[in-house]
C-alpha cells in the first residue's frame, strides 16, 4: 500500500530531532528526498543536544562548505580582494540557503572558523579576522537576500570571533528576518566598542522588521553597553503577543546583581497580557520590579533562579496578584523559608508542576496544605528529611526527579536511608523516576528496587560509585520481570555510554524492548526556562 503524497508531507516533518531516520528517509524516492532536504537543512547547526565532538566539528565545516557554494556572484565577488581560493565549489542540489529557520551569529563564527581549518589555510591572526568577517558578511547577505522564514535568532557578539557582520550593507533585504518568532540575545560587559555598535545597529534593525516575538531570552551583564538595553527594550515594545521571556544577568565578577527594571517595566506595560512564563536568574529585585512582577496577568510558569532580596512584603503583593501559576521553579535563591512557602501557597491549586532546593518542613507543607494537583515534582535533597518522603508518598505526582545532594554531596548513609524510604513511599502514580548523586551501594540500590511498588515506564539513575555497572543493570532486569511496565532505560554516569556497547545485561534490556537512553536524551526538569 503507497502512502498519498500529502500524508508523507504531513508525517516527515514529525522526525526533525531523529537525524538517523531523516537520513534514511533522503534514500527512499525523489519525493521522499524532496520532503527531507528542508528538514534536515532548517536547523543544521543544531546538533541535537548531542556531545560537542570532531565529528560534530566536522559537520559544521562541511555546512558551510555547503553555504559557501550556494553564494551568487556578488557575494563570491565580494571576497576576491581577501584571496580566499574555491577551488572545490560545486552546484548545490538544493537550494539549502532557503531553508534556514535558526540564524546564530556564534554557530555562523564556528562554522566559518572550522571550514578555515579544515582547508588548512594559515596566516596572521589579524588577517584570518578579516577573511573570517568577509566569509560571514557573504553569508549573512545571502541568508538575508535567499532565506524564506528564519523563526529564530541567536546574538552572542562576546563569542564570535571575527565579529557581527556589517547590518547596514544589506539592511534593504531584511524582511527575511519578519517571521522571527524566538529572539536570544547575550551580551557581556567585555565585548568591544565596535561589536557593541554593530550589535546595536542588528538590534535597531531587528526593532523594524520582527514583530512576531513569542520566545525571547535576555542574558545581559550590568556594564553592558545602555545602548544595547535600549535597542532590546524598543524591539519588547513593538512586539504584540510575547509568550515566554528569560532575563538572566551574565555575572562575570561575583556580587553585582542587576536591577532589571529597565527591562522588565516595559514588557509588563506591552506585553502584560500575553506572557505566560517568566524566567529569572542571578537578578535583585526591588519595590518596583515586583509590582511589575505581579502585574503578569496570564502568567503561568514563574521559574526563580539564583535572585535575592524579596521580601516578606514582596511576597505579600504577589499573593494578591491575579496570575495562576501552573510551573513554579525556586533553585539556590537568597531569600527565607517563609517566603519560599508563600510562592508555594500562592500557586495552590493550579500548580502542576514544580522545581525546589529549599526543602524543609515549612515548605513541604505549604505544597501539602495548598498543591493537591502536582504531577511533576523536582526536588534536591540536601539532608535526610522524613518528612519530605512521606509528603511525596501522599502525592499523586506521575514524574518524579530527586537529585541528591544538589550542589552539595549528600553522604552514603544518608543517602542509603533517604533512598530506602524513598522505596517504600513511592506513590503508585510515579511512571517516570530519575535519581541523580546516587552515593549508595549496590545493595542500597536492589533494596529500593525490591521495595518499589510504582509501575515505572521511564528509569533514569546517575550512581556515583560504590557500586557495579553489570549489577545494576541486572537489578533492573529483575525489575522489568517482576512489573512488566517499564519502557525506557538511562544510566548516564561518566562510563555507562562506553559500556552500553559491549554490556550484555543491556543488550538484553533492548531485546525485551525496553529502549535505552543516552546522555544527550535526558532532559531535566530543572533547566526549564534556561
Amino acid at each position: 500500500m503507497t502512502l498519498p503524497n500529502d500524508i508523507i508531507y504531513d508525517i516527515l516533518p514529525h522526525l526533525h530531532d531523529d537525524m538517523r531516520a531523516l537520513y534514511r528517509c533522503l534514500l527512499v524516492n525523489r519525493l521522499w528526498c524532496r520532503i527531507t532536504v528542508p528538514i534536515l537543512w532548517c536547523r543544521p547547526f543544531t546538533i541535537s543536544s548531542k556531545p560537542f565532538t570532531n565529528k560534530h566539528r566536522t559537520s559544521r565545516t562541511l555546512i558551510i562548505q555547503t553555504y559557501v557554494s550556494c553564494l551568487n556572484q556578488d557575494e563570491l565577488a565580494y571576497l576576491i580582494p581577501y584571496r580566499i581560493e574555491f577551488l572545490d565549489i560545486r552546484p548545490t542540489l538544493f537550494p539549502y540557503e532557503k531553508y534556514l529557520q535558526e540564524l546564530s551569529d556564534n554557530a555562523i563564527d564556528k562554522g566559518v572558523k572550522g571550514w578555515f581549518q579544515g582547508k588548512k589555510l594559515t596566516f596572521p591572526f589579524v588577517e584570518y579576522d578579516h577573511r573570517a568577517e568577509a566569509i560571514t558578511y557573504s553569508l549573512w547577505r545571502m541568508f538575508m537576500r535567499q532565506c524564506v522564514k528564519i523563526q529564530s535568532v541567536s546574538i552572542m557578539p562576546l563569542y564570535v570571533r571575527s565579529g557581527i557582520s556589517n547590518v547596514p550593507n544589506f539592511s534593504a533585504s531584511m524582511s527575511a528576518l519578519s517571521h522571527v518568532r524566538s529572539f536570544t540575545c547575550r551580551i557581556d560587559w567585555s565585548d568591544s566598542a565596535e561589536k557593541y555598535q554593530k550589535t546595536i545597529q542588528l538590534l535597531q534593525k531587528l526593532e523594524l522588521v520582527c514583530k512576531k516575538i513569542t520566545h525571547m531570552k535576555v542574558y545581559i551583564h550590568e556594564k553592558a553597553d545602555p545602548g544595547v538595553l535600549n535597542a532590546i527594550v524598543q524591539i519588547i515594545k513593538v512586539q504584540k503577543g510575547i509568550k515566554e521571556v528569560s532575563f538572566k544577568n551574565n555575572m562575570i565578577l561575583k556580587g553585582n546583581l542587576y536591577q532589571f527594571r529597565p527591562l522588565l517595566v516595559p514588557v509588563m506595560e506591552s506585553q502584560a497580557n500575553y506572557v505566560t512564563s517568566l524566567a529569572f536568574r542571578s537578578v535583585k529585585f526591588n519595590d518596583v520590579s515586583i509590582i511589575a512582577l505581579a502585574g503578569f496577568h496570564s502568567l503561568e510558569s514563574l521559574c526563580l533562579q539564583k535572585c535575592r532580596n524579596m521580601t516578606k512584603e514582596h511576597s505579600v503583593i504577589l499573593s494578591a496578584a491575579s496570575f495562576r501559576l501552573k510551573f513554579l521553579s525556586l533553585l539556590r535563591n537568597s531569600w527565607s523559608n517563609s517566603i519560599t512557602s508563600a510562592l508555594i501557597a500562592k500557586a495552590g491549586v493550579n500548580l502542576q508542576q514544580m522545581v525546589l532546593d529549599n526543602v524543609c518542613t515549612e515548605t513541604t507543607q505549604a505544597a501539602l496544605d495548598h498543591c493537591p494537583n502536582l504531577t511533576i515534582l523536582y526536588i534536591e535533597v540536601s539532608v535526610y528529611n522524613y518528612n519530605l518522603i512521606t509528603w511525596i508518598g501522599s502525592t499523586k505526582i506521575q514524574q518524579l526527579e530527586v537529585s541528591f545532594g544538589g550542589i552539595f554531596r549528600l553522604s552514603t548513609e544518608d543517602t542509603t536511608k533517604s533512598l530506602q524510604l524513598l522505596g517504600e513511599h513511592l506513590p503508585t502514580s510515579v511512571i517516570y523516576l530519575k535519581l541523580d548523586g546516587l552515593y549508595i551501594s549496590n545493595e542500597a540500590f536492589t533494596n529500593f528496587i525490591d521495595n518499589c511498588k510504582a509501575p515505572l515506564s521511564t528509569l533514569i539513575i546517575s550512581i556515583d560509585c560504590y557500586y557495579d555497572f553489570e549489577e545494576s543493570v541486572l537489578t533492573v532486569l529483575d525489575f522489568v520481570s517482576k512489573h512488566k511496565t517499564l519502557k525506557k532505560y538511562g544510566n548516564y554516569d561518566n562510563n555507562s555510554n562506553n559500556r552500553y556497547v559491549q554490556n550484555v545485561s543491556i543488550r538484553e534490556l533492548e531485546n525485551r524492548g525496553i529502549k535505552i537512553l543516552n546522555t544527550y536524551d535526558i532532559k531535566s526538569l530543572s533547566s526549564k526556562a534556561f
